[in-house]
């Protein structure tokens, strides 16, 4: 119950994360899906030849266990131009769970919570708790890029800007969903790491996020807000804080801002954040703050001053700027480098995607995560 908030009751539909095949799979059969995620990286079909050769199997024994991944759809067979095989977003699903699995971070996946263009969320949970008997609660997001409705990300973002050679994996969605897992989470590690209000990073695997459950609700759902001003005045405070660290988000809106009964704002969402240094920045930063201006207007009948309007501008980006996140995170649109850049934060930061990104040092899959996708070399591989 949310007491300052009345919330909108609406239809939703939450549909159930199928993982009921997931218990039944051995470790032989992730060693096929790892084999053919491999496979992936040079070939848009793994052929049969090549995925029994990286998995290591006998022919027999590799048919029938690719059979059994086949039938439950976490493999696509395709015998034309020849005979070979491709991952499915469901068996990289499986993947990335397995991994988390392995490094004692989730024991059970619940129900879904929340669905967006570009991703899916649900309920996770971790193991108990010895002293207080209590499985915590994470929020798993899974990046499903390349859906009827956002085909155009290749052209919006530059997330496949770095890839030098003409591979396969270039123009793959799961890829591009890993890279796009990858950015929002080291968004969200840099933004934590500066208390912003955003969800806790907790872990990140190929295409998908571990993070903080947070106990609220999508701002959108709000019918009536009691005291509007407080949370306008928060939601465009939060849009100047972070420019003031470099960092334009281009789609803070009501959709990616949660918001709790004791009026605390919540921000979510962070794969297209760009820095303020980009040649459309300011455009960006104009359109954010004429969002949340908007829907207060329209929505809960607050007007806010003109002279209290957030405006971004040369003098802003030259005097006022405390730090540059942007250039931490390689934030599209940084340009050079800067005096102010903590070499402290950038070490961090790659240290911590070292120990969570295993590299992969030769072609076999008998690594301890199951992580054989692509966390190879970001030269080689874009």
């Amino acid at each position: 119950n949310f007491p300052h908030c009345k919330v909108q009751k609406t239809l939703q539909t939450m549909v159930k994360f199928d993982i009921a095949v997931f218990k039944f799979l051995t470790a032989d059969h992730f060693r096929v899906l790892t084999a053919i995620e491999m496979g992936m990286k040079n070939h848009e079909l793994v052929p049969t030849a090549l995925l029994e050769a990286i998995a290591q199997m006998k022919r027999g024994n590799c048919y029938k266990l690719v059979t059994d991944l086949h039938k439950h759809k976490l493999v696509v067979h395709n015998s034309i131009p020849y005979d070979g095989y491709t991952l499915t977003f469901r068996g990289y699903d499986y993947l990335a769970l397995n991994t988390f699995v392995k490094r004692g971070l989730i024991v059970a996946v619940g129900r879904q919570i929340g669905i967006g263009k570009e991703s899916d969320v649900f309920e996770a949970f971790g193991p108990k708790d010895e002293v207080t008997d209590i499985s915590p609660k994470y929020a798993l997001k899974l990046h499903r890029l390349g859906r009827t409705s956002f085909r155009t990300v290749k052209n919006k973002r530059d997330y496949l800007k770095k890839n030098k050679y003409n591979t396969a994996s270039k123009g793959n969605w799961l890829y591009v969903s890993r890279l796009s897992a990858l950015k929002e989470f080291g968004f969200m590690k840099v933004l934590h790491s500066k208390e912003f209000p955003v969800p806790q990073p907790v872990d990140v695997c190929r295409h998908a996020i571990l993070m903080s459950f947070l106990n609220g609700f999508p701002l959108y759902h709000a019918k009536r807000i009691r005291k509007p001003a407080i949370l306008c005045n928060k939601a465009l405070t939060l849009i100047t804080k972070m420019a003031h660290y470099g960092l334009i988000h281009c789609d803070f809106n009501e959709f990616n801002l949660m918001v709790n009964d004791d009026y605390d704002l919540f921000l979510i969402d962070f794969p297209q954040m760009i820095s303020i240094s980009h040649q459309q920045g300011i455009e960006y930063f104009d359109r954010d703050v004429k969002c949340i201006v908007n829907y207060f207007k329209t929505k809960h009948d607050f007007e806010v001053p003109p002279n209290e309007v957030p405006v971004l501008d040369d003098t802003f980006i030259k005097t006022q700027v405390l730090d540059h996140l942007d250039n931490v995170i390689e934030a599209s649109g940084y340009y050079g480098k800067n005096e102010q850049l903590h070499e402290h934060d950038f070490n961090t930061l790659h240290a911590f995607f070292s120990s969570t990104i295993k590299v992969e040092s030769d072609n076999t899959v008998d690594n301890e995560d199951g992580d054989g996708d692509g966390d190879e070399n970001e030269n080689e591989n874009g």
